[in-house]
């Protein structure tokens, strides 16, 4: 939900400048009582008081300490939780996980038959990948897809060691019960 709100907030007109700030840190906004915090600690664990009191007394000036972390990115890095926000960057994600899936595949050979395909059915990206497709608007980028499709054909015919006609690559990629 959090990937396709924020794609909605970006998307709503391209003439406008949208700018999005990504936190990624606890108690950014100081909204821990310090005090009742360091009650529980003195109450609970009292040998961490000390170090806990020492640490978290005070409060923290966020922007004094992080503004060198804040960057401009380009739309084409733009992401969330790992799925892409916009659709410049859709085809990159999906080409980083094509090269992954081609590298990991070419190992396949090197393991025996049957942990190769529980690796290449279960793994090789694929998570991700399947999160990727789910949360940004793929099926735009036909042609990513395809070579993602062969690069899966290619890894399973060199672990099965059967040629994949596309008969065959057709029945293999039916749904099972």
């Amino acid at each position: 939900i959090a990937v396709h709100a924020t794609r909605a907030f970006l998307d709503v007109s391209a003439n406008e400048t949208r700018c999005l700030l990504k936190l990624d840190f606890k108690n950014a906004f100081n909204t821990i009582r310090r005090d009742r915090m360091l009650e529980k600690v003195k109450e609970i664990i009292p040998e961490y008081l000390p170090y806990i009191s020492s640490t978290y007394r005070n409060p923290f000036t966020l922007f004094r300490a992080t503004a060198h972390e804040i960057r401009i990115m380009k739309p084409e890095d733009l992401e969330l939780l790992g799925a892409p926000l916009l659709g410049e960057a859709i085809t990159g994600a999906l080409r980083k996980r094509i090269g992954q899936a081609q590298v990991l595949s070419g190992r396949l050979g090197l393991l025996p038959a049957h942990q190769a395909l529980f690796i290449l059915k279960n793994c090789l990206a694929l998570p991700k990948l399947c999160y990727i497709l789910r949360s940004s608007e793929c099926w735009r980028y036909k042609e990513a897809l395809d070579d993602f499709d062969e690069t899966i054909r290619m890894g399973l015919e060199s672990v099965t060691n059967v040629p994949m006609t596309a008969g065959v690559w057709n029945q293999s990629s039916l749904p099972t019960s």
